[in-house]
């Protein structure tokens, strides 16, 4: 299903090449991980699978998959990886007019090695993906899209309050899912907050920003955005959200079964899946619902972009607990 108004989503972070090694042969060590393989040696591996990775690209092929005219803006280097990752997009009508190259940096690329379980361990090297400082945000200005999904900036503050900047004056709504090096600053991540629409972390990083664990305490410590997600694994998620009412809704929602066979895209399927439905739609629960699908649906294949939903989805209910506060109601 096409989105109704042909909406136009932007997609800032990076974009890399992903390289999976299904049934690597790794074992668990403690909270560790072992290769047992002899020093020098050279061994045959049954299986690879390239595909594209990085927080934004994956968020594009939800958005696009959805009928969003959508727009990748990130780096990439003047390699092969490049050429990669600028073609996939293409085959999945992204429009990648706003991707910058980098002539002294590669193309991102990450080795993921998957258990028999789904868990992953992954080696990466950014690259070009991680340089954001040569993007123009005046693209906003020219371009006017109605929403910008922004994945981590690796930490780049400067830059990440100049695009927040941006959209405030182009009326760009933003959602916002940090990076790890942005949650290390708490005290700069709430102080970006009221330049934001949506934010989503999981709940350990929720807990690196507020001090707390609890998803209540979570929500009455955090006066800004208007859409907090908290995720939480297979535990489900929990949302807050402020009504123009004065009223807040808060959302605690379950997941779907699925067979994991790769987590990797789980978050950004989830984060992109939750944008896709609410931008349209504007309803939270049912946002979150599809949400959650589409992340069950991506975990049950290795690198799972291919398999995103569309809004026409046939997706069950979700079990959900649905909790609204007046205002000044504790």
């Amino acid at each position: 299903m096409k989105a109704p108004n042909k909406m136009k989503m932007v997609c800032l972070g990076a974009a890399m090449q992903d390289i999976f090694i299904p049934n690597s042969g790794t074992k668990a060590v403690g909270n560790f991980i072992a290769l047992p393989v002899k020093i020098g040696s050279k061994i045959d591996i049954p299986e690879t699978v390239m595909t594209l990775g990085g927080g934004a690209a994956n968020a594009a092929a939800t958005f696009a998959k959805c009928g969003y005219n959508t727009l990748f803006w990130g780096s990439v280097g003047l390699d092969f990886g490049s050429e990669f990752v600028g073609e996939t997009l293409i085959k999945e009508n992204v429009d990648i007019t706003y991707m910058n190259y980098n002539e002294r940096l590669p193309t991102g690329l990450s080795i993921i090695f998957l258990d028999k379980r789904g868990e992953r361990t992954i080696l990466s090297h950014r690259g070009a993906g991680a340089n954001f400082s040569d993007l123009d945000v005046k693209m906003l200005a020219t371009e006017k899209p109605n929403w910008l999904y922004m994945a981590g900036l690796g930490g780049n503050f400067r830059k990440i309050r100049e695009v927040f900047n941006a959209c405030r004056k182009n009326e760009v709504k933003v959602f916002w899912n940090p990076s790890g090096a942005e949650l290390a600053k708490a005290a700069e991540i709430k102080a970006l907050l009221p330049l934001v629409d949506v934010l989503m972390v999981n709940r350990e990083e929720a807990e690196r920003v507020w001090g707390e664990r609890d998803y209540l305490k979570i929500f009455k410590a955090s006066s800004a955005p208007e859409i907090l997600i908290i995720t939480d694994g297979c535990n489900g998620s929990a949302a807050r959200q402020f009504l123009p009412d004065g009223e807040q809704q808060f959302v605690r929602a379950h997941i779907y079964d699925a067979k994991m066979v790769d987590r990797t895209g789980a978050g950004d399927a989830f984060g992109s899946g939750f944008m896709a439905h609410f931008a349209t739609y504007g309803d939270l629960l049912a946002a979150l619902q599809f949400a959650s699908a589409n992340s069950a649906s991506v975990v049950q294949h290795v690198g799972g972009r291919d398999w995103v939903l569309d809004l026409d989805a046939k997706i069950k209910e979700l079990p959900m607990v649905v909790r609204r506060v007046k205002k000044g109601e504790r």
